[in-house]
């Protein structure tokens, strides 16, 4: 089935609580609003998947990142606050509120300056290699550790964000064999290969960071994305 034209919501109150705001961030798994929480008076993030009523798998997917993102309690990974998926939500909508991250992505930092300090590049790849060592302990591999998926805070926080495509072992597999999951410009080779992705995938995905990090270019770029996931 065909995939529902995504529907402006800013200025939607959801469930007589979340208003949403400006959107964040958008991608195939939906879109993030900066939000308000008018019951607890505190802005959060509100990550939007609309018209879930006819998509199963997008549910269940949504459901995943949730139950995942919010078993991991650590100071480096965005905290999960409710997951919503009612079919009396505005048109069927499926939500997960988060914490809000103030500040900006690695990506548009990298976009912005280029080749980073080599002490603050260090500062974040510990960070993050935080991050991932509470998630790999709880049997969670993120599969997209990018630029894009770390956040930095003006007081100099580094924190981990999109489980969308997470994975543990302790779930079914939403995902067929074979299929290739991530960002080219950062897979491991077994992702890369269609195979399953572990820890050591995210620590290499790390890895291709710092290199764009320190240089400001990814090491594997290429004229495609099928070109540039197979780069030696």
């Amino acid at each position: 089935m065909a995939p529902h034209p995504a529907a402006d919501l800013t200025g939607q109150l959801l469930d007589g609580r979340y208003r949403l705001h400006e959107v964040l961030g958008s991608g195939g798994m939906g879109a993030v609003h900066r939000a308000e929480d008018t019951r607890l008076q505190r802005i959060v993030a509100v990550k939007v998947l609309p018209h879930t009523a006819t998509d199963d798998l997008a549910r269940a997917r949504m459901r995943t990142e949730a139950r995942l993102a919010g078993s991991l309690h650590h100071v480096g990974v965005a905290q999960v606050f409710d997951y919503v998926e009612t079919s009396e939500s505005v048109d069927g909508l499926a939500y997960i509120v988060m914490e809000h991250v103030e500040g900006h992505s690695l990506a548009e930092l990298l976009r912005e300056t280029g080749p980073m300090p080599v002490e603050q590049v260090m500062s974040v790849l510990v960070q993050v290699s935080d991050a991932l060592a509470a998630a790999h302990a709880a049997g969670v591999v993120h599969r997209d550790v990018k630029p894009a998926n770390i956040m930095l805070t003006p007081a100099g926080r580094t924190v981990l964000v999109d489980f969308g495509i997470a994975w543990s072992d302790a779930n079914e597999p939403l995902t067929a064999t074979g299929t290739l999951i991530g960002t080219a410009d950062y897979l491991s080779p077994e992702q890369a290969a269609g195979r399953t992705a572990g820890p050591l995938s995210d620590l290499y995905s790390l890895g291709v960071v710092a290199h764009h990090c320190l240089t400001g270019t990814s090491p594997f770029r290429r004229d495609s994305q099928i070109s540039t996931a197979v780069a030696p």
